[in-house]
Formats: C-alpha cells, structure tokens, sequence
C-alpha cells in the first residue's frame, strides 16, 4: 500500500521539475541575442524593445578546449565603451556561468571595455528594464568611487 501512495507523489514531483525554467543542469535557458557596436543594430540597445530583437529559446555556448554547444543556464547583457577604440557596445546573449553583476572594466574578444555585465537566471530576463536600472546604478557609484579615489 505503501509503494502505491508513493508512486503518485514522484509523478507530481517530475512534473513540477519538468514545468520549471531551468533545473538541474539539463534545462536550457531562453534569451534575447543581439550583439550592438555603435548602434549597429539599434533594436539591441537601450531602450530596449523585444519586438525588435531575437529571441533564442534553448540558448547554447560553446566551452574553450570542448567540441560542441552546452546548454546555458544564464542570460547576460554586456553595455560599455571601449576603453582604447571609444565603440559603444551592447550585447544580450546567454552564457553557461554566472557573471555576476559587475561594473567597471571587462573584455570582450579581447578588446577592454569600461561599462557593466549583468546576470540573470530566468527566460528572457535580459531584456534591460531592470537590468538597465541596477546597472546605471552601479556605473554612478563606480565612477563616483574612482572620482573619489583620484
């Protein structure tokens, strides 16, 4: 009688699992994707619009030293300046870490950059409105702190 009550409840629970955004390491997180360098793509930046930009629904990164894509677990977007060539930058993409949300000087294929990377973990949350907020936010006090600081 036991195993009988007990079957129902581990069907409830894999079909709570399965419902989830992301669980474990076999769901797959949805994006926006759109990479932005001087307003090349102005449905990209900010403010942003979903109707003007791709969205990825199993979004999927390469690893370095891996053959193949992963499922990602996070969405990011990536705003700055270029600290050398003075391009303006926006990307919304997916990654398989965690970026955190950080401001202050970061690289992207290998060129420095002075802006924010923000991380989010639900579909579609890096569309920017409250990313954007948090992030101008942290730009204030890190440019306030080096101002300071100097």
């Amino acid at each position: 009688m036991f195993v009988y009550s007990a079957l129902p409840l581990v069907a409830i629970i894999s079909l709570v699992d399965a419902g989830q955004e992301k669980s474990g390491t076999s769901m797959t997180i949805g994006c926006f994707t759109c990479h932005s360098f001087n307003n090349s793509d102005p449905g990209c930046q900010d403010p942003f619009n979903p109707d003007m930009s791709v969205y990825t629904n199993k979004c999927e990164q390469g690893r370095n030293g891996r053959i193949g894509l992963f499922p990602a677990h996070y969405c990011i977007k990536m705003s700055g300046v270029g600290i050398v060539t003075g391009i303006e930058l926006t990307v919304r993409t997916c990654a398989l870490k965690n970026m955190h949300n950080q401001c202050g000087t970061f690289e992207f294929e290998d060129i420095p950059y002075h802006g924010c990377v923000t991380t989010c973990e639900k579909n579609g949350c890096n569309h920017g409105n409250s990313i954007a907020k948090a992030s101008l936010w942290r730009l204030i006090i890190v440019l306030l702190l080096s101002i300071v600081s100097a």
